[in-house]
């Protein structure tokens, strides 16, 4: 698996997250999910 391959599902990673934030954004409910997200996405990061 080559680093483009890599790189490419990381930015259809944050792309998907994107669109997911503007949906649930205009439901009004982007804020409390997101930091549920934003909490998991930094334990993992600490460990990769």
């Amino acid at each position: 698996m080559g680093i483009n391959e890599i790189i490419m599902y990381i930015m259809m990673f944050f792309m998907l997250i994107a669109a997911v934030d503007r949906i649930l954004s205009q439901f009004g409910g982007s804020t409390r999910f997101l930091g549920k997200l934003g909490k998991s996405i930094e334990g993992s990061g600490g460990s990769v």
